[in-house]
């Protein structure tokens, strides 16, 4: 089978391989020398089911995309020395035994823990690198370098969006945590988590290690709900902001200035708080209906029995 030729696409400036369908049953390898391969075609291995070995070292591949599936017999892949910086379990055949990914400027963070919670996952497969970057020996396992005390950080995966997520609910707090208050002056957009890798690979014989690797990624959710904050006035949060929980504290004023600069939010929760429902806050209220599909408890968001009350504020949600 030969796949070191290649042809170029003039309207892309995009070079393809070459495969030649229905391979001999004895040739059951394919190399790539380095060259300028930067993807393949959706069809690109359809036809070549009798491939075991793939060596795509020293191209310019930047994703793997879902074409290599099509591959059920591969055992052995190369693609290290390219361009890639992510991959997914679903790039990635079923069978696969060796798998070479070095030297790739590979990004590690909440999208790639997903492929190497898959790596973690399987007992059949060696590669050749930890793939992200280890950390300390006496880096605890799963410490999170900057999550605020008493919170949880880790990795969330909306839809095709994959951000780092700060819960401190139910923690008692009447102030934000330092890492969302404007008091502190320093306020980090990222958490880094140390993630227990387990690193199959092979040196005259295989064998497992566990290594940990620093996983980092922008904070783009956060929770605070039933605790006893009053005040967002000094919250400072990440632009693109995609998760944003505050049910169920003692808010009174609404945020709504910080609502209108949020323009990513998917999900928000804003009910159990007492908030006023004086003239100042009928943009509170329009913003939420303009919102249906974001703001998860709109019908229970009420005026607090103790609160700000005007005539000028209409009347639906139900409750404000």
């Amino acid at each position: 089978m030969e796949s070191s030729k290649n042809s170029q696409d003039p309207s892309e400036g995009v070079l393809k391989p070459i495969v030649t369908r229905e391979p001999p049953p004895q040739q059951r390898k394919a190399a790539a020398p380095a060259t300028r391969l930067l993807g393949f075609e959706d069809d690109e291995f359809e036809g070549v089911n009798m491939l075991e070995i793939l060596n795509l070292h020293g191209n310019r591949l930047t994703t793997l995309g879902h074409s290599l599936q099509k591959l059920v017999n591969l055992e052995i892949l190369r693609v290290d020395s390219n361009h890639l910086r992510t991959l997914g379990k679903g790039q990635i055949p079923a069978n696969l035994r060796e798998l070479y990914l070095a030297d790739n400027p590979f990004r590690c963070d909440c999208q790639m823990l997903l492929f190497l919670n898959y790596l973690n996952s399987t007992d059949n497969l060696i590669f050749d690198t930890p793939v992200c970057t280890p950390l300390s020996a006496t880096t605890p396992i799963g410490l999170p370098s900057n999550c605020p005390l008493g919170c949880r950080c880790f990795c969330t995966h909306d839809a095709q969006r994959h951000f780092m997520s700060v819960d401190c609910s139910s923690l008692g707090l009447t102030r934000f945590p330092a890492l969302f208050s404007a008091a502190t002056g320093n306020n980090s957009t990222s958490i880094m988590l140390s993630y227990p890798m387990k690193y199959k690979i092979r040196y005259e014989e295989s064998f497992t290690m566990w290594v940990n690797l620093e996983i980092q990624d922008d904070i783009a959710g956060l929770e605070v709900t039933n605790n006893s904050l009053q005040s967002m006035e000094e919250a400072r949060l990440p632009k693109g902001m995609v998760h944003l929980f505050l049910a169920n504290n003692q808010f009174r004023v609404p945020p709504t200035g910080l609502l209108n600069s949020q323009e990513n939010l998917s999900r928000v929760t804003l009910s159990g708080n007492p908030w006023d429902c004086d003239c100042g806050t009928i943009n509170f209220k329009k913003w939420i209906l303009s919102k249906p599909d974001v703001v998860q408890d709109a019908n229970d968001t009420k005026c607090g029995q103790n609160a700000k009350r005007a005539h000028c504020l209409p009347r639906k949600p139900s409750g404000l």
